[in-house]
């Protein structure tokens, strides 16, 4: 159900002009006021929510005068407090999958500086002839395989690096649907309607 509070907004001066009038002014006018035939036009603003749920609080009455920025009803947002609470421990579970991938990452480069090495050494007993061109190959696999496992960890953890992005956003998203539950007037005005009550 949605929430809907219509508010009407009025100058301030056009509603003293009118009370003084109205409310047995006379003729006497002060200097500091014109006094004519006219009418007053208000700006009918609506305030509603921008998601569905239970109302929790209507904080205003028909008729009252409310000033801008005025909490005038709240949404139940127990839900979307439990879906934040588990986007952030996804958010926390992403980011130690970042740090895993970072070790990962860490014993790829060792792998493979170690592979490097014991090449350099296998060509070296190769040139020199005390040892076989097939140990040489076997290092030189290594190594390539080491490099293969270094680009793969590099690519893990750009993508739980994502992941971890992708869970803040979805956080984010949470919050600002629960910073919307809290509707407050934008202008100061009359309350005209009072659409929907607490538990609606």
């Amino acid at each position: 159900m949605e929430l809907d509070i219509r508010l009407a907004a009025v100058g301030a001066a056009a509603l003293a002009v009118l009370g003084y009038a109205f409310l047995g002014g006379g003729d006497a006018v002060p200097e500091d006021i014109a006094l004519g035939n006219g009418r007053v036009e208000a700006v009918q603003v609506d305030i509603a929510t921008k998601i569905g749920g239970r109302v929790a609080a209507v904080d205003v009455a028909e008729g009252e005068i409310v000033e801008a920025e005025r909490i005038v009803a709240k949404i139940d947002a127990a839900q979307l407090q439990a879906r934040l609470l588990r986007a952030n421990a996804d958010i926390a579970s992403a980011e130690s999958q970042i740090a895993a991938a970072a070790a990962r990452v860490a014993e790829s480069q060792s792998r493979l500086i170690l592979a490097e090495a014991e090449l350099s050494r296998a060509k070296a007993l190769v040139d020199q002839g005390h040892t076989s061109k097939e140990a040489f190959d076997t290092r030189s696999s290594q190594r390539e395989v080491a490099k293969a496992n270094l680009t793969a960890s590099e690519a893990n953890l750009v993508a739980q690096q994502r992941s971890a992005d992708a869970a803040r956003a979805a956080a984010l998203e949470i919050q600002t649907q629960i910073d919307d539950c809290v509707l407050k007037s934008p202008v100061t005005g009359r309350v005209l309607y009072r659409l929907s009550e607490p538990g609606e």
